[in-house]
């Protein structure tokens, strides 16, 4: 398997609380324009994500905990290709997400450019951001390294049925040890806020 140094997934300024130290594995819940991400082996809560009511953008506010404000998701306006900017203090883009396709395509992917804690720029790339139940790959460009996967969980109970009938998804993301699983759960909230754009204008 490729390996990476240890801190190259690790972005400027990261907040401890999000830099995972173990291979773990978050529950990712879609609640309308919000998200709640647990622990999926303590239940603890690892993030929030809350969307910012009447805005231009459908700017999301995203937090560590419950309560902690990391970044910003806003989606730049004017783009052919579907374009996301993850700021942080003073508005400062912390990391770029990028899709490639047109704005209706299917087979989309995703590239998230940052620069780590070294000063060096990383790109990740997502690609098959339609999850039809399979599971997906993030990787990192230069070492071909996975630093994430994805799994849509199946329907083990009549909740997650009827959340997945109301469009709302709920899924697994593995993250592996030392990487910035913030930065990995903004990408997943660019993806489906794109998948839900894709899919009011084929409505």
């Amino acid at each position: 398997m490729a390996s990476y140094p240890p801190r190259s997934l690790v972005a400027k300024n990261s907040n401890p609380k999000t830099v995972t130290r173990q291979s773990t594995i978050l529950r990712v819940e879609e609640r309308f324009d919000d998200f709640n991400i647990q622990d999926a082996n303590s239940n603890r809560k690892f993030m929030r994500v809350k969307a910012k009511k009447a805005t231009m953008r459908g700017r999301k506010k995203v937090y560590a905990g419950e309560d902690e404000w990391l970044f910003d998701i806003i989606q730049k306006p004017f783009r052919f290709r579907p374009t996301f900017s993850v700021r942080g203090e003073n508005k400062q883009e912390l990391m770029k997400v990028k899709f490639r396709g047109t704005p209706l395509a299917i087979g989309r992917t995703a590239h998230a450019t940052f620069t780590n804690a070294a000063g060096k720029p990383v790109t990740l790339t997502l690609k098959g951001t339609k999850l039809l139940g399979s599971k997906v790959e993030i990787i990192e460009e230069v070492s071909k390294a996975p630093v994430a996967s994805i799994e849509r969980k199946r329907f083990d109970s009549l909740k997650t049925l009827a959340r997945s009938a109301a469009g709302q998804d709920t899924y697994n993301l593995t993250v592996q040890p030392q990487v910035d699983a913030a930065l990995i759960v903004a990408m997943c909230v660019c993806m489906d806020e794109k998948k839900e754009q894709q899919e009011a204008q084929r409505r």
